[in-house]
């Protein structure tokens, strides 16, 4: 017997669309290995494509995840550039530094061979020849355009035989931290008319060689002497020593504890005569309600927080360097010996 239903045709509108199939899963898969730092970009460019001949399935979603991993990937890839290539750690600075140290060393050779020819030592780095300036850079070209090089920071003394020579660090200053020297033997170097000094060079002109037996036989003295601040400033004016600064108050044990462990220490004071100019600033405002001018005007320009402090200045910089508190007689001399490295 013969169906009916199965001849009658169906009314008018009554046809269902079939429903869209959606994406299978391994589509997501690769969609979500595109978020994969680096190794995951080829797998992008297949979730694009995958989204575009799936566009009516989703394939928005595999946009989003190609484009995510493609900002990973672009972020972790300036991370690691800015790591490699523009910090000091990284493979461009420590090649920058080894092509400067080597350069400078280099460079004393050749002042010591323009000494053997013309009995003293050049005025300047240009009255080399012209095959002895090569590779006289300077550190701070990293940060800044290849074609403007400058050269290395060099003076002689008015002697004729004596000379410094070192290069800026990747700060671009001079008579800081990061500064560079040549790499010399000690036995060669001593040889050598070549002094390290980390001064400003405005005053090398006037100042005596510090290597010269005058004054290495000058004694130094094994007791601190301090100064007033403005003593202690006209001093390093002129001998272009850095001021240590010994902020304290009589009140203050910690304070104590440095004088006498530190300051009174023989050897200790040996050293930080040999480096500094040492100026107290006896706090006051405990006992008087307020401190004199200058004293008020040191622990301000180096907001003072606590007792002892101890504040290293160089002469004509902005610049300086503070301890707060007491660390016993290591810590203190480890702080002042790094201080002017």
């Amino acid at each position: 017997m013969e169906n009916p239903s199965s001849n009658q045709p169906l009314p008018s509108g009554s046809l269902k669309k079939p429903t869209p199939v959606g994406m299978e899963w391994w589509c997501y898969l690769i969609g979500f290995l595109s978020l994969v730092p680096f190794v995951g970009v080829m797998a992008a460019l297949i979730s694009i494509i995958l989204g575009l001949i799936k566009i009516r399935q989703g394939g928005w979603k595999l946009f989003l995840l190609a484009f995510l991993g493609m900002g990973v990937t672009g972020g972790a890839g300036y991370y690691y550039y800015y790591e490699m290539f523009v910090t000091r750690e990284g493979i461009m600075g420590q090649a920058w530094e080894k092509i400067t140290v080597d350069g400078l060393t280099q460079t004393v050779k050749n002042i010591e061979f323009y000494k053997m020819e013309h009995g003293q030592y050049p005025k300047a780095l240009t009255d080399l020849p012209s095959d002895a300036k090569k590779n006289i850079y300077d550190m701070e070209a990293m940060h800044g355009n290849l074609h403007d090089l400058k050269l290395f920071l060099y003076d002689v003394q008015l002697d004729g035989q004596t000379y410094y020579l070192f290069s800026r660090g990747p700060d671009g200053e001079a008579f800081t931290a990061d500064d560079l020297f040549p790499r010399l033997d000690p036995e060669a170097s001593s040889k050598f008319g070549y002094r390290q000094r980390p001064m400003d060079f405005t005053s090398l002109q006037s100042s005596p060689v510090p290597n010269s037996p005058a004054l290495a036989s000058a004694p130094v003295s094994s007791s601190l002497v301090w100064r007033t601040p403005a003593d202690g400033l006209k001093e390093s004016q002129q001998t272009q020593k850095p001021i240590l600064y010994d902020i304290t108050a009589e009140w203050c044990g910690p304070c104590h504890r440095l004088t006498s462990e530190v300051f009174e220490n023989a050897e200790c004071a040996t050293r930080i005569n040999q480096l500094f100019i040492p100026v107290r600033v006896l706090d006051r405002r405990r006992e008087e309600g307020k401190n004199p001018d200058d004293i008020g005007s040191i622990e301000s320009k180096y907001e003072l927080t606590g007792f002892p402090t101890i504040v290293v200045q160089f002469p004509g910089k902005n610049d300086s360097k503070k301890l707060i508190g007491f660390y016993g007689k290591d810590g203190t001399m480890d702080f002042l010996n790094k201080a002017v490295q």
